[in-house]
Formats: C-alpha cells, structure tokens, sequence
C-alpha cells in the first residue's frame, strides 16, 4: 500500500493524499563521476495524482481560478513522506508544478535538494529576512573599540542577539585608507623609529591612526552554514563543523566595499515585569528601578541596550530619554506627597550643574488617585559602555506609594527617544559578498568535498561531512548477490566519466600581493591542477571561483615597507587589502576589493617584541589577531592550509610560518587533505564501474546508506545511483555502483610511486614509497607531480629555493616583491617554487642582480641600454638645526646616509627651504632657499684597484633667496672608511648660531654606473688576496665561475 502523507503549509495538520494508479518513479545520486563539485540528492520524476475530493481540497482547488478555498500557496514548501506498507521510502518536499484534466503534476525532492532549492538564488539579505517580513538582526552589534577588541576573545560575544561565543571575530586589516589624525593617509600600516629618535611613530597601530570605523568584520563558517540550514528549516548533524579547525574557520565581510555597512541604532523602550511598592519607611529614599521587559508590545530593544535592567550605552554619543511612571496610592490620609526621578551613570549621580538629570521632582501629587509622572527629553552625553540607572523617591510618609505596570492606556517605561554619534551599528546582513547563498555553499561544499546526507529516521535533520571522513565510516557489510540480476551485470572504467583536467583554482585577486604573483608566475597562487593520465579523455572540469586568497603582510618600520625591509613587531602578518598607486613611486596604496575571502583565526598572538605596544580604544596590546590560510602557528608538515595546492609560501621567514623554527611547508593543503583519496580512487586504472538491476525491497531501500560495502562478483563496491525505483510496481531498479579500491592521500602517478614525507632546512623535500614506506631516493617526476621543482643538475627536489626568488636585501628581515617578509639579510618574498598541480615549473631560475640598492621614500625610474646602466631618483627630506652645528638631513624613516653603488657616478640636485622657528638670536619666519647641485663618485682606475669615494668638484649653489639676516648652507659630501669599503654621501645642514631653523628639501639623484664591456674592470679571480681588501669578479652575463676546476 502506498500512502503519500503531507503537512499543511503551516505544519500543523497531516492530510494523506490519494496517490495515482501507476507506480511513482524515484532516483536517488550520491556521486556524479562526471561532476564530483555538483551536489546530487534523492528526488522523484514528476508523476500526476488524481483530482480526487482530498487532493482538491487539499491544492485549494488550484484547477479553478475563479475560487480562492484553502491556504495552499504553490510557491510555499509542502513537507511529506512516501510511505509502502508503512516504511518511509522517503522524506521530502512535494511540490505542485501544473493541474490538468489528468490530474496534479507533482515531484518530491529529498531533504537536501529542498535546501538548495530554497537557497539556489537567494541574496543574503533575503536570507536574513524572516518570513513575516522582519529582518534578523541578531548578529548586529556597535562598531566601537570595545567590541571590536573584545571579539579577539573567542569566549567572548559581541552580538545583540547573543548568538554564540565567537561567531564574529574582528581582523585588524590594512586597508590603506585615510583613518585618523596623523597624516599619513594611504600608505598602508608602518611601526618604526624615526631615525635616531627614540619615540616610535606607526600608522594603523594605535586608535588615532586607524578609526573603527575603518574595521571589518569576519563571520564563523560553522555558524553561518548551520543558520542557511536552519533557515530551510532542517538542522545539521556535522562532526566536520563541531571539530576544533571549523570552528576556527572564517570568512570576512565586507571586502567588496570600503567601509562597513551599518544602520543606526533602533532604540528601546523597555517597562516593568513586577510592580514596585514604595513603602512609608522608605519616603524620601532613592530606590534603584530596573527596567527589565524588553519584548511584549509595546516595548522592544533589538539592539541589546537594556542590560539588567539598565542602559548600557553602545558607543560615545549625546542621548536623549523620557521616562514615564504610573504612580498610584490608596487614600488613607488626604494629603499631598513628592515623587522625584533621577538618574545615575555609572551609579554617580551627574554633577549639580546637570541639574535636569540629577533630580526632576513632581510635587503635589493626591493619595487616592493614579498618577502619570512624566520626565522628557533628558539629554545626556554618554562613551561607550557607559551604564545608566535609574532611581526614585517619593515623599509619602502617611501612605504606601506604587509604581504600576501599566494605566489607562499607557504604561511605566523608560525610553530612548534619540541620540546624536558619528558610531553606528553594524548591519551585518549588508555586508556578504555579492554572490548568491547557494553558490556561496557550493563554494564550500566544493572546498573541503561536503557530502550531505539525510535518514528517514530523522527527516529534519542532515548529515554534512566531509567525502573522507563519509566513505571511511562505512563499515556495514551487505551480500547484492542474490537481488541483483546476474544477467544484466556490465562493468567499465570509469573512462567515460572523466576529464582530462581538473582545475581548482581560487578567483584572481586585484590586491598588491596576488597581483604580484599573478602577474610574476602566470598563474593564481594556490591553484591545483589535475592531469588525469588517461590518453583517451579530454575535457577540463573547474571549480568555482567564489573566494580569494589571504593576502597577509607584515609590518614594516616605514611607510616604504618594501624598500626599508625591516620590522620590529616580527610577529605580526596583517590581512592587506590594497594596490599600489603610481604616486611616490608605487608606494602610495589604495584600497581596492576584493572577493570574499576564507582564513583560519588563530586567536590573539605576541607582537614579538617586549619593549612595545599597540593600543586600540586606550588600551595597550602586546598581542593581536592572527588570521591566516594555515591552522596553526608555525607550519610543520601537518598544518592543515586552505589554498588548494603548493605554491612558495608567502612570508616564509615570518616567525609565524617558519622563521627557522618549523620547515614552513606543509602537505595538507585542500587537494590533497579533501579530494585527492577521492580522485585516486575514482581515476585510477584499478577502478570499476558496474550497471545492473536489482530488486530492492523497501526494507532493503530505507536500511540503504551510500557507504556501505556491498558484496557482489567477488569485491565490494558502494552505490553511487539509483534509477526508476518503482513505488507501487514490481520493475527492477537500475544501479549504478563504483568499485571499492582503497588508496591513500597524496597523489598517485604511474610514473611516481613516492610521496612526500619530510622537508629539509636547504628546501630539499625527502620521500618515501607509497608502498612500504620506506625512504626512497627522488625522482624528476615525483618531484614535479606534488608541484615542487626539480635541480637537474644536482637530483634534488626543491620545495624551496635558495634565495627565495626577488626580494630587496640589506636589512634584518628581507621584503619581497609581494610585499611579504622574506629571507634572513636579504633574500625575497615569493621566488621560486612550483604550480602546486601536475603542470609546475621544472626548473630553479635566479633572480638578476640589481647594481643599485633600493631608495627609500623616493620615486625611481631606472634605464638600462647595452652597457649603459642609470637610474633617477627623486626623494625627500627633512630637518631641523640647532645653532651654527652642522648636521644630517633625514627622510621620513630617518635614512641620513646614501650608499654610492659601485663603479657609479652621483649627480645630486637639491631645493631647500630653512625657517627660522626658535632661538634667542632668531626672527621668526625668515628664510633662506637655495638650489644646490653637486657630484659625487665611487670609482676604480683599474680592475686590480680598490673603489675610492670622491667629492667630483664642490657643491655649489646655483640660485639662492634669503632675508636680510637669514643664514643657512647645505653640502653634499661623500665620504668613505677606507679605499674598498661601502661609499656613501649625505646632505648636511648648517644654520647660524643661537638659532633653531626647520628644513624641507627635494633631492633628485641622476645616476651612472660604468658597464662591464669596460676592459679595465674585468679580469681573473686570484687567490690569497690581502684580506681586507674585497674582490670584484665582474663576470658577463649569463657566465659561470667554476671554481678548483682540475688541472688541463
């Protein structure tokens, strides 16, 4: 007996429905071998059901339009469950697609194809929307310091609706924007010393540098995939999601726009839960009242003001409230009394001069009468977490006085009527990403290969783990021999459901760091391809590219992060989410957007040193937020990284990724931690596809799991599909099952047979077999499969190159071209390293050397042409004198000296202003400008000679405008410690005695360096040599020096 059961759309009743002669047809996929990203789930072929008396009734007679009888709404979900001889077949949503004389054209989808089809093109703010029409604000908070630094605290929750601990956590990103008061206005964060100043300066690292306003949020994972569940109306059963890594797993908000979203406040207006009595022992006594009824109309408080009972202020800002007391007293002696309400912040009663506040009596009030005490408009300038009490007294000393809930119309209450504040509330709802919530999911279901799982046992709730977790926990054993027909059996390869790429890729970032690498490398950092050795396939299957990766960066002590390459907060790699502008060389930054964006918080982690500080809301900080694509602090070999596969990983030398404590490089990246035991098994060429019919009872059918191991020809094998169940009818079932083979992470190759199993301190990768596990010596192929690159010259596999690719050197912690921290004294950022797919680069290449040393603060155009090599250089500085003593001119990051590079000719121009400011022989505002220019080299005679620094001529001053008794000169000197050493030159300044004068000067350096065609500048190494004195080999392009080369 079939019966087909239906809720009303209210849920409440149950209706059985009169189900068609003819047998309903039901499909149930687990995995399409053609597409593994899609998600597949149980669903029926549309089949008509008669137009009986119920089924009318029920469907609100749809067939006539002219009738409006019942509540059926054809665009609402319908809940229902398939029923043969009382065993659930299956659990689903009946949908009504059309009515005809033949009847009701219906389908049933499975409980996870129900949520896609709720949320297949919804936006988010849609989704946040509640069906009475009501937007969900739960998760909307105030953007204070306050919030935004209590968030970093995972146990703690900043949400008005107090939707769980952690759920949103605030990154401190840099966003290059115009933030606070130092000007410094898109250049990015910088925390440094300025020159041989003492007193640190920085930008983005303290509250009047960055604004909060400036700050973004980012949403739990877990949370949100769980509220998309529950808002299809099912709930989530998932180890996956309560494991300590998705918890840790976030995406933030807002990248797509320059500042957060936000909504004022919708203030609150919160009444009595109890009367409060008043008794004659307690006239003229200030009693604390507390406020606590905050969700029966008419009150309301969506935001959380009302704490205990009492405002609590939400950020800085001038308020404004009215109470309202309905005060009432039996008539016992007729004699007037006082009620008088004031109020306290912080339990201090304000100040006398706010006498408004401090009390408002209400005189002359009758015993025997209810009495409305009304006090408006009490404007009171409140900071963030400010708490305000209330409190009255009344003068009834003959009589018990009663503060009521309610009176004719009206009610006790306290109430926010307005306020004035440049703070908001963070509308969280407005600030996801562009993209639809069902591809959003997708997306994530793509990423850590989710499948979703429903039981007839419990048809609300779904199973979502991950597909290696899933496939591994199917331990039934179930013998298919005798319901399968023996005679229908085909087994294939799995040939035709293959491709021959497979391409998992995140979206191309237009921030500094991904474009770097994407416009360096070719491609987008942390992709995996998968090229599938079958000779007979072709095709390319990609995944979607809804997120972006991390860009982090470190710190730098100057605004020119790239140039002075140094930090002294080593700790710290911040989310950077800017590119650079043309002006100041490149290092001017603006913001730019960005695709939504995956990380791991990490919780707060020490800023790496112990003599500073960063302070946010006045509160100093020696940790801060680390987020990041790894899981963990320190990436070892088991780190688990979100980025699909192996690329050279960004900020190596951090302390945070490898520093020399850990190896830096990890294994699980996302291909290999989710999808590549699948794809071994599915692509290998042990693997088998067999097609047959079986005769499934309905028994059988509900005891089904797509895991479980079924014995059949001799091997077990699991379901992936079941065609044309017949409910009501006696046909066969089409099945469609893989063979069971088992196969480990990693990739597999018929050219590889090793893995990957350790990482070296020279960047050389160690492997073992596949086999036996064994150590094994590596090969070329093996090398580049897992996407690490291959020395021919010497056998060796490379995960990391020495020298780490281009990177400006010179300073304790390198900086490269990416913008992140690189090797030790000078060498790069992102150099080197492979794809991290089949199709990786094979080769080590070298950076070239650069003859000049980078600039700081300044703007550079370089030139080359054969032999002719030069550069120009226009920078700034700055100065103040003291009396008649000559001194160095500095830059913004305090560089006094500049290296002469060698065999190079300097010509220096300068315009410079001085001001008088101080001193006791000084006329404030006179003035002295000059245009200087002057020659400095650092040159040899011969190729055997050692580099001389020289003044070519003297500076001379070539326009000069001064006031009468003004006086200031500026030189260019170069100076060296000995013949061979390091040449430099600086600029100094001299004023006059007794007088305290400003600099600014514009300094433009156009360079020469003598080429290598020079015959004079090139000959042999020898050996020996005096040890003080430095050898120049000079080699050619392109030319190798051999050294100890055996005797000819």
């Amino acid at each position: 007996m079939v019966q087909l059961v239906a809720f009303s759309q209210s849920g409440a009743v149950q209706h059985e429905l009169d189900t068609p002669d003819r047998p309903i047809e039901l499909n149930f996929q687990y995995l399409n071998l053609s597409d593994p990203f899609s998600s597949r789930s149980p669903y029926s072929f549309k089949f008509p059901m008669p137009i009986s008396k119920v089924n009318s009734k029920f469907f609100s007679f749809f067939y006539n339009a002219n009738v409006a009888d019942g509540t059926f709404n054809a665009l609402t979900k319908t809940d229902c469950s398939l029923y043969v001889d009382g065993i659930v077949v299956m659990e689903g949503v009946l949908q009504m697609h059309s009515v005809s004389p033949k009847g009701f054209e219906v389908s049933i989808l499975e409980q996870v194809a129900d949520v896609f089809e709720f949320i297949k093109d919804l936006t988010w703010p849609q989704l946040f929307t509640t069906e009475a029409g009501t937007l969900d604000t739960d998760l909307d908070h105030a953007l204070t310091w306050d919030n935004v630094t209590d968030s970093w605290v995972t146990t703690n929750d900043i949400t008005t609706g107090a939707v769980g601990a952690g759920t949103i956590v605030y990154p401190l990103s840099d966003s290059a924007q115009q933030t606070g008061a130092q000007n410094f206005s898109n250049f990015g964060f910088f925390y440094g010393q300025q020159g041989a100043v003492t007193s640190l300066i920085g930008y983005g690292m303290d509250d009047e540098s960055l604004s909060v306003l400036n700050c973004k949020p980012a949403i739990r994972i877990a949370y949100l995939v769980r509220y998309i569940f529950e808002r299809a109306g099912y709930a989530l059963r998932s180890s996956f999601l309560d494991s300590a890594d998705a918890q840790k797993m976030y995406m933030f908000l807002a990248t797509e726009i320059p500042k957060t979203k936000g909504r004022i406040a919708y203030g609150c207006m919160a009444g009595l839960t109890t009367a409060y009595t008043i008794q004659t022992f307690q006239a003229s006594l200030f009693a604390h009242i507390t406020f606590t009824q905050e969700s029966v109309s008419p009150f309301y408080d969506p935001d959380g003001l009302i704490t205990g009972g009492n405002f609590v202020a939400p950020f800085d800002g001038d308020f404004t409230f009215n109470t309202r007391f309905v005060v009432s007293s039996l008539a016992v002696v007729a004699l007037p009394f006082d009620f008088t309400v004031k109020i306290a912040i912080n339990g201090v009663t304000p100040a006398s001069a706010n006498t408004a506040i401090q009390a408002q009596a209400t005189t002359g009030l009758t015993y025997g009468e209810t009495h409305i005490v009304d006090n408006s408009w009490i404007a009171i300038p409140l900071s963030a977490g400010d708490t305000l009490t209330v409190h009255v007294a009344a003068t009834n000393t003959e009589n018990p006085v009663t503060i009521n809930l309610t009176g004719a119309d009206t009610a006790t209450y306290f109430k926010l009527v307005e306020f004035d504040t440049s703070a908001y509330f963070v509308d969280v709802s407005e600030n996801f990403p562009e993209v639809s919530v069902g591809d959003w999911l997708k997306a994530i279901v793509e990423r850590f290969n989710l499948v979703m799982i429903s039981d007839p046992a419990t048809p609300k709730v779904i199973e979502m783990e991950t597909w290696n977790d899933w496939w591994s926990a199917g331990t039934a054993n179930k013998d298919w021999t005798e319901i399968v027909d023996q005679d229908s059996i085909k087994i294939e390869s799995t040939a035709k459901f293959q491709k021959k790429r497979y391409e998992f890729s995140d979206a191309a970032g237009e921030d500094a760091q991904n474009l770097w690498w994407q416009e360096t490398h070719g491609w987008i950092k942390g992709r995996y391809t998968y090229l599938n050795e079958n000779d007979f396939v072709t095709g390319v299957l990609k995944s979607s590219d809804v997120f972006q990766r991390l860009p982090l960066r470190g710190v730098f002590d100057s605004i020119f992060e790239a140039d002075a390459n140094n930090t002294i907060v080593p700790n710290v790699l911040l989310p950077m989410f800017w590119a650079q502008d043309d002006e100041w060389g490149g290092h001017k930054k603006e913001w730019v957007s960005c695709k939504p964006i995956l990380a791991y918080y990490n919780g707060l982690q020490d800023i790496g040193t112990a003599t500073q500080t960063f302070q946010f809301g006045g509160v100093d900080y020696t940790t801060y937020p680390y987020f990041s694509e790894f899981n963990e602090v320190g990436v070892s070999l088991t780190t688990k990284c979100l980025a699909w596969g192996y690329d050279y990983p960004s900020n190596f030398n951090s302390p945070f990724v490898s520093g020399g404590i850990t190896s830096g490089i990890t294994l699980r990246y996302a291909f290999y931690e989710y999808w590549s035991k699948m794809y071994n098994e599915i692509l290998s060429p042990e693997s088998r596809i067999m097609t047959c019919k079986v005769n499934l009872n309905y028994t059988e059918l509900y005891d089904l799991k797509f895991n479980d191991n079924l014995y059949l020809d001799g091997c077990y094998w699991r379901v992936l599909n079941i065609d044309n169940f017949q409910v009501g009818g006696n046909g066969l079932a089409k099945a469609t099952l893989l063979k069971v083979i088992a196969k480990p992470l990693g990739r597999e190759s018929s050219n590889c047979n090793a893995r990957p199993s350790s990482f070296n301190t020279d960047g050389t990768v160690n492997f073992v077999s596949n086999s036996t596990g064994a150590p094994v010596s590596v090969t070329e192929p093996c090398c580049t499969l897992h996407g690490y690159v291959w020395d021919n010259d010497n056998s060796q596999c490379f995960a990391i190159t020495s020298g780490g690719g281009s990177g400006s050197g010179g300073g304790s912690v390198g900086a490269g071209h990416d913008g992140t921290l690189g090797g030790a004294g000078g060498g790069g950022g992102n150099g080197g390293g492979g794809v991290g797919s089949d199709t990786s680069v094979k080769s080590i290449g070298a950076s070239p050397p650069s003859p000049y040393v980078s600039f700081p603060l300044s703007k550079i155009n370089t030139f080359q042409q054969g032999s002719i090599i030069g550069a120009n250089i226009k920078t700034n500085l700055y100065h103040t004198t003291t009396g008649a003593t000559p001194s160095k001119a500095q830059t913004l990051v305090g560089l006094t000296d500049w290296i002469i590079p060698l065999d190079s000719i300097v010509y220096v121009k300068i315009s410079a202003v001085a001001v008088e400011v101080s001193g006791s022989a000084a006329t404030i505002g006179e003035t002295v400008t000059q245009n200087v220019q002057a020659t400095v080299a650092n040159t040899r005679t011969g190729a055997r000679e050692q580099t001389a620094a020289r003044d070519v001529g003297t500076t001379t001053v070539i326009a000069e405008n001064k006031d009468a008794g003004a006086s200031a000169t500026i030189s260019v000197d170069a100076y060296q410690a000995r013949a061979g050493s390091t040449s430099s030159f600086s600029l100094t300044c001299t004023g006059a005695t007794n007088i305290n004068m400003i600099w600014f000067i514009d300094m433009e350096l156009t360079t020469l360096q003598i080429g290598e065609d020079s015959s004079l500048l090139t000959r042999p190494i020898v050996y020996n040599l005096d040890p003080n004195i430095v050898e120049y080999g000079n080699l050619t392009p392109n030319t190798i020096m051999d050294w100890n080369l055996p005797l000819v």
